[in-house]
């Protein structure tokens, strides 16, 4: 139980819910490394899938550079 200003707030304060500041990077760095193989395995997949109409991919020469030179007709810049 926490009290805030005499507010009681329940709280789960058992000593496996606790981590220290070690334990909290451990498991971040954890979860960070399963993102990242489970963004790669989609990834990888979505390269290996066939697309409707071919490849969806950046054509060549369309990177970046090119967009910042197009107009936009709803900006008002």
């Amino acid at each position: 139980m926490v009290a805030l200003d005499g507010v009681k707030i329940a709280a789960n304060a058992s000593l496996s819910a606790n981590r220290t500041g070690e334990g909290l990077a451990a498991a971040l760095a954890e979860q960070a490394r399963r993102a990242a193989a489970e963004h790669a395995a989609t990834d990888t997949a979505e390269d290996a899938a066939p697309t409707e109409g071919g490849d969806d991919r950046t054509p060549a020469g369309d990177d970046e550079s090119a967009v910042a030179g197009r107009s936009n007709p709803g900006s008002d810049c």
